[in-house]
């Protein structure tokens, strides 16, 4: 079970910085968990930037988000404010980045929340195998890329939506692009999330002592559209459909996003409220200690970055 909403501190989230509103970036903010988790800061007296692919359903989401949320503090027309972003894109990861430095707003939060699931072999527009560039690799750029916001914006803090198929997840260091030999989309999957783990650890040790903090969580198994996306599998399907509520499921990254009770916790990972972090001790490569994982994953993301950003040059 998840906590009762209720149960919720948010008091990061109230807190004005100089008269200000704090802000929180949400990828993937126009449905399921990120617009839920949304809509909960909203209220809580957040501002939100949804970073979604579609201008069409970001745009809609952040009118919606406003009209759902008329009695949050000192309403703003401003409260909700979509950019594009297509996390699976280099470039757009890329673009987005230039216009948020230029926007001058600061980041107090970023929620790096889209994401797809299982379904055949598909590559982004760099060539990547799709999961891997849209769970982890775009975001791995986009919290790079963010990270003077995020220092200039501290006490600040990065929440990354795992999953539990991350205990299940193996990383071969030398082949993180699945290639189509022998596809298995479910454990291609699986990598993904347990590197979302591994690389916001990573980022909390780096962050961490200029005031920014980085956590990783699992929502549990929760009903949303991620679903449809899942052809390859009709019991992992129905699974999901039979999933908890969104509301339920959000909970935990709302807490980390919005609670003062986390303010300088880093590097944990979580669940239904709760620090679990001892269940990744091992983690999907026994034979690196945990630091020599973190650092080797690193470098081997920087590389995909740049060989595929090389290739689309």
């Amino acid at each position: 079970m998840g906590m009762k909403r209720s149960d919720i501190e948010l008091g990061f989230a109230a807190t004005k910085v100089e008269g200000k509103k704090r802000v929180i970036v949400i990828t993937g903010a126009n449905a399921g968990l990120g617009r839920e988790t949304a809509r909960r800061l909203l209220l809580a007296g957040m501002r939100v930037v949804c970073a979604c692919r579609s201008e069409k359903k970001g745009k809609l989401a952040a009118t919606e988000l406003l009209a759902e949320t008329v009695d949050r503090p000192d309403p703003s027309i401003d409260d909700a404010l979509f950019m594009q972003l297509d996390v699976s894109s280099l470039q757009s990861v890329r673009s987005f980045i230039e216009h948020y430095k230029r926007s001058g707003l600061p980041l107090h939060a970023l929620l790096c929340n889209a994401g797809i699931m299982m379904g055949p072999r598909r590559t982004s527009v760099d060539g990547i195998e799709l999961q891997l560039a849209t769970n982890y690799l775009g975001h791995f750029e986009l919290c790079r890329g963010l990270t003077d916001q995020l220092i200039a914006s501290a006490p600040s803090r990065v929440v990354h939506v795992s999953s539990v198929a991350a205990h299940r997840g193996r990383i071969p260091l030398d082949n993180l692009n699945a290639s189509a030999d022998n596809y298995d989309s479910r454990s291609v999957y699986s990598m993904t999330k347990l590197l979302q783990v591994i690389f916001s650890r990573a980022l909390n040790r780096r962050l961490e002592p200029a005031g920014v903090t980085s956590n990783s969580i699992e929502p549990g198994v929760v009903a949303t559209n991620l679903s449809a996306g899942i052809t390859d599998n009709a019991a992992m399907r129905r699974r999901l459909e039979q999933g908890i509520s969104v509301e339920e499921g959000a909970s935990t990254q709302i807490l980390l996003c919005g609670a003062q009770q986390l303010h300088g916790r880093g590097g944990g990972h979580w669940a239904e409220g709760q620090e679990i972090t001892h269940r990744f001790a091992k983690f999907g490569a026994p034979s690196l200690s945990p630091l020599d994982l973190e650092q080797a994953i690193w470098k081997a993301s920087e590389a995909l970055v740049q060989a595929y950003t090389e290739n689309t040059h």
